[in-house]
């Protein structure tokens, strides 16, 4: 939300700094970095849909087939002012290179009343309804083909028989990083669950094993150990949710890197 006071004795409209709703797009502060704009509210973020596919029968009712979470958009309004047209356009132009990050990956953005939390979304449009004027109200909305609100990447370390402890962490979500610390013959399976990763190969302690889920590599030291997976491993389905117990052994220990996210 922001703030604006006017000066009585000169008759001037002045924002105050507080943007309680200011958007980060790709690193950068719009209301920090866009001379005269600034963020007034976001709609959106609160909202989402599911799909349900189903086939009608006879009598009552339906059939439940599934379901799936829709693409969310969200939309923030904000203003643009200036004092000439020609700053007015400097200025625009500038919010359009701030939102220029390319046609071929979503773009991490975040809002300042949502601390240690992040999604990935793309310009949908951007549009001034007053064309020709020096002080405006705008929109830009957001298209997220991944509906989640991502809390920022966290790191634990697990021994045989502890769990995760991350309330945060509802939705099951891949790991980006499993690190397999002093493994010999390391086993890792997660109680209740077919989830495993298991070695057929023998290794000498000391050299750690560093399993990377977005890039799917396996690397010990320098070396490609990929193929000392033992068949059975469910390396391109491995997923992890609060309250996992985790079964280890071939290893001291393993450090799992995850982030957790939310509709």
């Amino acid at each position: 939300m922001v703030y604006e006071f006017r000066d009585i004795a000169k008759g001037k409209s002045i924002q105050s700094e507080v943007v309680s709703e200011s958007i980060t797009w790709n690193g950068q502060n719009l209301d920090k970095i866009v001379p005269g704009y600034r963020t007034l509210k976001v709609k959106g973020r609160e909202d989402n849909t599911r799909t349900v596919t189903k086939q009608d029968r006879p009598g009552d009712g339906s059939v439940f087939g599934y379901s799936f979470y829709d693409d969310k958009e969200i939309t923030v309004t904000f203003s643009m002012e200036a004092k000439t047209p020609e700053e007015f356009m400097q200025r625009w132009d500038k919010l359009r290179q701030t939102l220029v990050t390319g046609n071929y990956s979503e773009t991490k953005f975040s809002f300042a009343d949502e601390p240690g939390t992040f999604r990935y979304g793309t310009i949908k449009s951007l549009d001034n309804p007053s064309d020709g004027k020096l002080n405006v109200i705008a929109t830009l909305t957001i298209e997220l083909t991944k509906p989640f609100k991502y809390f920022n990447a966290k790191t634990v370390t697990l021994a045989n028989g502890e769990k995760v402890d991350d309330v945060n962490l509802v939705y099951p979500v891949v790991p980006d990083k499993l690190v397999i610390k002093k493994p010999t013959q390391p086993v890792i399976k997660i109680d209740g669950t077919n989830e495993n990763i298991t070695f057929h190969g023998a290794y000498d302690s000391g050299i750690d094993i560093v399993i990377d889920f977005n890039k799917m590599t396996v690397i010990r030291s320098t070396s490609n150990v990929m193929d000392g997976l033992n068949i059975k491993s469910t390396l391109g389905s491995f997923k992890i949710k609060n309250g996992n117990t985790f079964t280890i052994s071939g290893c001291d220990a393993i450090e799992l890197t995850y982030k957790a996210v939310i509709i």
